[in-house]
């Protein structure tokens, strides 16, 4: 009898192959096209084309997804991560915001937790940002069974949170690895995982002050590298940890004096390049929007709202925005060996292939995951201006 999760999967082969053209229907086609009226900010402006880029995209196949090159592709964490980013834009249309709930609560497994995309096994980085997306969208579901699972995740040795929980639970079958294969790499706690379940546990509610939560606060902080920043090992680069880890630390009582926040905020500061942008922290490399946007909402969350550094990056991203309101890509998500633990040491990372051994790196073709980023640190760029 097939399982739930392949059900899931053969439902979603037909509907994916609409995401992957996506774009190109997009540029066939003339889809009410944002106006900008008088008096409208260069901000606001760029806003509105994002935020008309993502309900497009919507309203043509029902969900968001991207990443095409890695296990056909994401649905339920691209459209949780989306949607997330959209709901500090007032413009965005809330039938839109609930077309993209409704399908995550019918893609929940019974387990209560997600996956990349249906038929994947369920990981914690979906279910976070499926569970931030719904309590923030006051949606009515059950997210105490999402605390549940979290928290069922977390690493008895470390106190972080494993993206898998083990080989047995799925990813083994999934891959098609056999027992001489070592997944520990995949199956280990991550920082990058551990700082976005801190602020779904917070959504729903746990107390901040809860032991799980002050054991993810210790494994976060024991994992900031001397210069202030942390490493991810699903995501390129270093700025994607830092932002997350930064704000599940405030989150849960951390104030930005405290040692851990002040190296943080050193490095943010350091990092910025001549042209207000931000890299992926490697040296010689020019500025990315993705790094630019997230280091610009580290800074927004730890420093005063409107220095003449982050009005820099500001004017960066709406110059690098295409027409279409979108943002370009570059490689971001990354897919390590499986037996890896320390993929930042990495240096060569292939855009295509990737297996058990070798490890890949891609863009988001969709442009999603850029352009959420970039509008969601724009949209709280706004509500800092606007409370000034």
């Amino acid at each position: 009898m097939p399982s739930h999760e392949m059900i899931h999967s053969r439902i979603f082969a037909d509907s994916q192959q609409r995401a992957v053209s996506i774009l190109a229907l997009l540029r066939e086609m003339q889809l009410d096209e944002p106006v900008r009226t008088d008096g409208m900010s260069a901000v606001d402006w760029g806003i509105c084309k994002a935020v008309n880029f993502f309900e497009q995209a919507i309203r043509i196949a029902g969900f968001w997804s991207d990443f095409h090159g890695i296990a056909s592709g994401g649905r339920d964490w691209i459209s949780a991560y989306v949607g997330w980013s959209l709901g500090c834009c007032d413009l965005t249309n809330s039938e839109d915001l609930q077309r993209a709930a409704s399908l995550l609560l019918s893609d929940r497994y019974p387990s209560g937790a997600w996956g990349y995309r249906p038929g994947l096994p369920s990981d914690m980085d979906s279910t976070s940002w499926a569970t931030l997306f719904l309590q923030q969208n006051r949606q009515e579901w059950d997210a105490q069974a999402a605390v549940d699972i979290l928290l069922g995740h977390q690493d008895e040795l470390t106190g972080g949170i494993r993206t898998y929980l083990g080989p047995q639970f799925g990813i083994a079958e999934y891959v098609g690895a056999g027992p001489q294969d070592d997944l520990s790499g995949w199956c280990s706690a991550h920082i990058c995982i551990s700082a976005v379940a801190v602020q779904a546990l917070i959504a729903c509610g746990l107390d901040k002050n809860h032991p799980a939560i002050e054991r993810l606060a210790q494994f976060l902080r024991s994992a900031q590298h001397p210069d202030g920043y942390w490493n991810a090992y699903w995501y390129h680069g270093k700025t994607y940890a830092t932002a997350q880890c930064v704000r599940a630390l405030l989150q849960i009582g951390e104030t930005p004096e405290s040692p851990t926040l002040q190296r943080a905020a050193g490095w943010v500061e350091g990092t910025q390049l001549p042209d207000g942008s931000w890299n992926d922290g490697l040296d010689g490399t020019p500025g990315r929007v993705v790094d630019t946007a997230l280091a610009l909402r580290t800074g927004l969350d730890l420093c005063s709202p409107s220095p003449a550094p982050f009005e820099k990056a500001v004017a960066w991203l709406l110059e690098k925005q295409r027409p279409d309101g979108s943002w370009d890509s570059l490689p971001i998500l990354q897919l390590p060996a499986a037996n890896e633990h320390a993929p930042w040491n990495v240096r060569e990372w292939p855009e295509t292939g990737g297996s058990l051994t070798q490890g890949v790196c891609i863009p988001d073709r969709n442009r999603y995951f850029t352009t959420a980023t970039a509008l969601r640190t724009l949209g709280e760029w706004r509500q800092r201006q606007s409370s000034l």
